[in-house]
């Protein structure tokens, strides 16, 4: 009984707006960036690569006071490393191998050079772009830089409410990065599973292993995904690299809502062994990944497992001979159990899985919840107008509130038996998620059929501005946070950036009062595209009186708890 009503109130939270916001571990974009020490010269402690330099007639002013070369010296010492002939001086097969997963080019020698300048002439190279700099290091055997980097690591995490938030990991709080894997989806897109990196952030007041385990909407999942600009994946784009792939970085707790609320899924959770000082240089590097890298995305051989594979080789070069994961990968369900024969992880961590689900390293599909708390209203009911779960969640919301508002034992037994209210407002909840992610893709179709930017001017000049952010809030952004471009960057931010997208407002339409102003609103608007304009319409109804049968289930909570203060209940 305890289980059904603790997976409840972590979906309530799941579903309630501004939940979970991000304390100190991961700082707002406006935390105070400690200045970088740079090393002086750094590139004169390669002698070789000095070496290399001089054969090629090219010299490197000796940077003073941390102080980097002028754009004008370094574009002329890109020029001059473009026409060398020096073979140690042009890109080898491990260049470009390291560059993969940064960048994807076909004129290496070009992106060498500028590379190659920016080690000579940055002071902050080690700091901004470190899978380059110790490319560089071990090449030309330079030893391993002393300039200190900002202490805090940056990542641009989306979130599922508002718009996407600048965070600044303190690496000294990652107990553990784990390798994820999201279990088996009914889907085309998610029929072998999902592979990504789960970063394990303690609580900013201890370091103890279950506090760090539990800390759960602290914790962050980076993975290669595909973009796509729509709600919903198309097949066909996805097979011919009609979509680009990015390092995204997501809140643990929205993946867990997806994958095991939304989908039915499992997530597996697989520690790496590292040292801190490993896990402090990989945060770095997957940084400089996470805000450079643009690749293509292809279901059957640049997807999610394959990039990751990549990405471990060149991050952690033992991954490259263990005898597991030495060969190449395609689909994540193979490499995730190569994973767990490989010594370089903990592959015990997974078994048994009653121990790993307490440890955090597994979390189970909540299906069979929902249907425990399906079969638990079934049954209550003298005659229940549906069979199973699907059908539940496929009858409109005022039949579903009929079902229990209309039925006066049944609505009794709600007021005096917690653990089937509890059951009633599960399912109730889910679907809740079911609507509004139904609500969303028919706002995307619709916007995707039409002139977006015309259409919108054309609806603004039909609003006052309190209807005009209203339509924004609640429509036009959610649908934008699928569809706006990625925003590259050739290297970690080293300070703070107050973009668009780091804007922190929540987006509040998560009320039957203003979801009801929605469905007034679109009403109200005239369009050409009659269908689809309905459908979102009608989308825009069954989220309101579904929002607003949860609040009626959760009104009737105080009159179970003054009768929880009796006594014990059956």
């Amino acid at each position: 009984m305890p289980v059904l009503r603790t997976v409840r109130c972590l979906i309530l939270l799941l579903v309630l707006p501004g939940w979970g916001t991000l304390p100190a571990v991961v700082s707002a974009a406006t935390d105070p960036i400690p200045p970088v020490q740079a090393s002086l010269c750094h590139h004169a402690a390669s002698p070789l690569l000095l070496t290399k330099l001089n054969s090629a007639g090219i010299t490197v002013p000796c940077l003073t006071d941390g102080v980097a070369a002028l754009p004008s010296s370094t574009a002329e010492l890109v020029t001059k490393l473009t026409a060398t002939s020096e073979p140690e001086l042009l890109p080898d097969t491990d260049f470009k191998k390291t560059t993969a997963i940064i960048s994807v080019t076909s004129n290496h020698r070009q992106v060498f050079a500028e590379a190659l300048a920016g080690f000579l002439t940055d002071p902050h190279f080690h700091c901004n772009r470190p899978v380059l700099d110790r490319y560089f290091r071990l090449r030309f055997q330079a030893p391993p830089a002393n300039d200190i980097c900002p202490p805090l690591i940056p990542f641009r995490v989306a979130q599922r409410y508002s718009l996407p938030q600048q965070l600044w990991i303190n690496p000294a709080r990652v107990s553990e990065v784990r390798i994820l894997f999201g279990g088996k989806g009914q889907k085309m897109a998610s029929k072998f599973g999902h592979l990504a990196l789960h970063i394990v952030v303690c609580p900013e007041d201890s370091q103890d292993p279950q506090a760090c385990d539990s800390n759960l909407f602290e914790h962050l999942v980076v993975g290669f995904m595909a973009h796509i600009d729509e709600f919903e994946l198309s097949t066909f784009k996805a097979l011919w690299g009609d979509y680009h792939a990015y390092l995204f970085a997501f809140r643990f707790m929205d993946i867990y809502q997806d994958y095991a609320i939304n989908e039915f899924r499992e997530i597996y959770s697989l520690p790496i062994h590292l040292s801190p000082e490993e896990r402090t240089r990989v945060l770095r590097e997957l940084s400089e990944i996470h805000w450079a890298f643009q690749g293509e995305y292809r279901f059957f051989s640049k997807n999610c497992a394959s990039l990751l594979q990549q990405a471990l080789w060149t991050l952690l070069p033992a991954f490259k001979t263990d005898k597991y994961v030495s060969k190449k990968f395609i689909r994540p369900d193979r490499l995730f159990n190569a994973f767990k024969r490989s010594g370089l992880t903990n592959g015990s961590a997974l078994a048994p899985k009653q121990a790993a689900e307490k440890k955090g390293y597994y979390f189970s599909s909540t299906k069979p919840f929902y249907a425990k708390a399906f079969s638990v209203v079934h049954g209550a009911m003298a005659k229940p107008p549906f069979s199973n779960l699907d059908e539940y969640l496929l009858m409109t919301p005022p039949a579903r509130r009929a079902a229990w508002a209309d039925d006066k034992a049944y609505l009794n037994k709600l007021l005096n038996e917690p653990y089937l209210l509890e059951a009633q407002q599960l399912l109730e909840e889910l679907a809740l998620v079911r609507s509004e992610r139904r609500f969303h893709a028919e706002g995307s179709r619709y916007l995707q059929r039409l002139d977006v930017i015309k259409r919108k001017q054309d609806i603004l000049k039909q609003l006052d501005t309190e209807q005009a952010a209203l339509f924004n809030d609640c429509i036009l952004m959610p649908v934008s946070l699928f569809t706006r471009p990625v925003q590259r960057f050739p290297a970690i931010p080293s300070e703070a950036t107050n973009h668009e997208e780091d804007n922190q407002r929540v987006l509040s339409c998560r009320t039957p009062e203003r979801q009801k102003r929605v469905t007034e609103l679109l009403k109200k608007l005239g369009t050409t595209a009659r269908k689809p304009w309905e459908r979102l319409i009608n989308s825009s109804e069954i989220v309101e009186i579904t929002l607003e049968n949860v609040r009626l289930l959760k009104d009737i909570r105080p009159v179970v708890q003054a009768s929880d203060n009796k006594g014990p209940q059956p």
